[in-house]
């Protein structure tokens, strides 16, 4: 259970010195501004998605458990998978 007292301890980015969230927001900003010129209706919640979606694709990506959960996963069709379900 996350309370104020251990909000911040697994907070993988605190402390980083890159002040990784507030670079992050113009971005997704950006982000949100081109998915709504692709799917105007409902777009917060496609951009949202589609973020989460293809952050999660790059996570195990690069932390290499794809290879330990699904070793013949097409990477490429995969993220062309997210795009479709949340652009089209």
């Amino acid at each position: 259970m996350r309370t104020a007292a251990n909000a911040g301890a697994d907070d993988r980015i605190a402390g980083t010195g890159e002040n990784v969230r507030q670079r992050a927001v113009p971005i997704y900003r950006l982000w949100a501004d081109l998915v709504h010129a692709c799917a105007p209706d409902r777009s917060g919640e496609r951009a949202l998605g589609l973020w989460t979606n293809l952050h999660g694709i790059a996570t195990v990506v690069a932390n290499r458990s794809i290879e330990l959960i699904a070793p013949q996963a097409d990477i490429e069709e995969l993220v062309r998978t997210a795009i479709a379900r949340y652009l089209d």
